[in-house]
C-alpha cells in the first residue's frame, strides 16, 4: 500500500521546495532585505544561527524587529543581537508590541543602537536616508504577521 517514489524525485522537490519568508531574499527598490518570519526563540535561535554563516556578519547587522507583545522578546533580542547591531524597532501591524519604553526596564540590553519607528515603512525609509547602504543585508523578522505585510508592500512597490 501507498506510493511508489522515488528518493531521486523527493530529492528534486525538496530542491524546489520554498518558503516565502523564511530566509528570504527580497529586492526592495534595487535595495536586498533579508526577512525572517522567526517569531519565537527557537526560530531566532535558528536565524542567529545562520547568520553565522554570513559574509562579514561581524561588521553588523540591521535588524527591522517587530515582535507581538505576548511573545518573549528578551530571549529573541539576546539570541539575535550583537556587538556591532544596530535595532530598528516596530510595530508589528495591527497587533499589541513590544515598545522601546518596554526595552527600557531590560538592563541587559544595551539601547544605545536602538531606533523605535513607528511603522516597518519608516525603518526601510530610514536605512535608505543613509550614506550608505548597510554591507550586510538589512534583516526584516521577528514576527509572521510583518513578514507578511512587508512581502505585499514589497510586491506592490515593484507595480
Amino acid at each position: 500500500m501507498g506510493f511508489n517514489i522515488k528518493g531521486s524525485h523527493i530529492s528534486e522537490g525538496l530542491k524546489k521546495t520554498s518558503w516565502k519568508g523564511r530566509l528570504e531574499i527580497i529586492n526592495f527598490l534595487n535595495k536586498e532585505i533579508h526577512v525572517d518570519c522567526a517569531h519565537n526563540y527557537p526560530a531566532a535561535k535558528a536565524l542567529s544561527h545562520e547568520r553565522s554563516n554570513w559574509e562579514n556578519e561581524d561588521k553588523g547587522i540591521y535588524w527591522i524587529l517587530g515582535v507581538q507583545r505576548q511573545k518573549d522578546f528578551y530571549a529573541i533580542l539576546k539570541t539575535l543581537l550583537k556587538k556591532n547591531d544596530h535595532l530598528l524597532l516596530v510595530p508589528v501591524p495591527n497587533q499589541p508590541s513590544w515598545q522601546l519604553k518596554d526595552l527600557s526596564q531590560i538592563k541587559e540590553i544595551d539601547l544605545q543602537k536602538t531606533i523605535e519607528f513607528k511603522t516597518f515603512e519608516l525603518a526601510i525609509e530610514y536605512l535608505f536616508s543613509l550614506e550608505k547602504w548597510p554591507p550586510n543585508h538589512p534583516v526584516l523578522t521577528g514576527s509572521i504577521f510583518l513578514v507578511a505585510e512587508f512581502i505585499k508592500f514589497a510586491n506592490k512597490q515593484k507595480c
